[in-house]
């Protein structure tokens, strides 16, 4: 890989459903600007463009974000916008990715960056996705970039080390294992051991390498990029698009790779999927308070809270350890130990207003004043 074009692909089309209602279909949550003036989008295409000997970014999404991404990245050429034909998780939208890459250089060096992640300090960052390039170029692999453990988080993928893959003490690490969202018994042993880190699904490989493990472990989505490296239209391979799987390219290509590679990254991380990450990374009050959003709230007599407000103004008194976010799409008022089963709770809502769209009775709208009586 020495000599080769270094390239990042972005990956931009989730639907960031635990983030709601700031995160909906219509505005994803890599389109939101919760830490300050910039999206996660833009943050994302920043760090990629300073990692050292990146030529292009690549940004992958899905047709209704097309918009959305030009107007967070007017600088992004438009043959490097990869339009998904529909949602397919990240081991087609890569598979796709690979194809053009092929197709325009021959052969890259690729950086793999999720569009809606928490990095802290872009110096680190570049000196990390410097040190995983070259280690795809050295080890002939594949890479991940491992996360330090700070908890025993339950809701991350963690990675086993094994040995140096190159001199004894050195990384990078050849991979034992990835384990999926272990329990919370588990997920101490995994912090205590020194021995596990967060697979944070930032990659970095060889272009022909990676195409390589597709046609050996996924030929389907090996000749979808064959299709595309080929050159052929994309009313033609879109047409096998709708029968790929939808799966994710950790389970899909890492968990079979032949040679699979770990670095221990050096900068804080977290993936902003949840209320309780974006919590973890607002700016507090002397009482744990995080207020988000762009229109006015008040907190009193509160603590642990985190607001977000968009629009409407808000006023929070007398509650603790509690989630509150309204904007044009909904309101949600969760405790903290019960944020996690936001999805379900969603599904539920959803029911109701397909009810209601069809005139059922999922919604009841309130009772008539009686006459002559104003309603309180």
């Amino acid at each position: 890989m020495p000599g080769l074009p270094r390239v990042a692909v972005i990956l931009a089309g989730g639907e960031g459903r635990r983030l709601w209602p700031a995160s909906t279909p219509r505005r994803p949550k890599q389109f939101l600007r919760l830490f300050g003036g910039r999206t996660l989008l833009e943050a994302t295409w920043e760090r990629a463009r300073a990692v050292p000997g990146v030529v292009d970014v690549w940004v992958v999404t899905g047709a209704p974000y097309v918009e959305l991404t030009r107007h967070a990245l007017p600088e992004l050429p438009t043959g490097h916008l990869v339009i998904e034909p529909s949602a397919k998780n990240t081991a087609p939208a890569l598979a796709l990715a690979a194809g053009l890459i092929a197709r325009r250089y021959g052969d890259a060096a690729v950086l793999v960056l999720p569009a809606d992640h928490y990095v802290s300090g872009v110096g680190a960052f570049t000196e990390a996705a410097d040190r995983a390039l070259a280690a795809a170029a050295a080890c002939d692999g594949l890479v991940t970039f491992g996360i330090e453990p700070t908890r025993p988080e339950t809701q991350y993928g963690y990675v086993e080390l094994d040995e140096p893959a190159l001199a004894p003490g050195a990384g990078p690490f050849r991979v034992r294992r990835f384990v999926e969202k272990p329990g919370p018994e588990q997920a101490a042993a995994f912090l205590a051991s020194g021995r596990y880190l967060w697979n944070s699904g930032m990659f970095a490989w060889q272009n022909a390498i990676f195409l390589s493990e597709l046609e050996r472990v996924v030929p389907e989505l090996a000749r979808l990029a064959a299709r595309v490296a080929a050159g052929e239209p994309r009313e033609a391979w879109a047409t096998v698009w709708e029968a790929l799987p939808s799966i994710s390219v950790d389970y899909a290509v890492l968990e079979r790779a032949r040679r699979i590679l770990c670095i221990r990254a050096g900068f804080a991380w977290d993936d902003l999927g949840s209320w309780l990450a974006v919590d973890r990374h607002g700016i507090r009050d002397e009482h744990g308070n995080v207020v988000l959003g762009t229109a006015p709230a008040v907190v009193q007599g509160s603590s642990g809270v985190t607001v977000l407000t968009e629009e409407l103004p808000a006023v929070v008194m007398g509650v603790r350890d509690l989630v509150l976010a309204a904007t044009r799409d909904g309101v949600l008022v969760a405790g903290k130990d019960s944020i996690e089963g936001l999805r379900q709770a969603l599904g539920i809502l959803e029911r109701k207003l397909q009810e209601l769209a069809r005139g059922g009775v999922g919604m009841q709208a309130p009772a008539p004043a009686a006459a002559g009586r104003e309603p309180r």
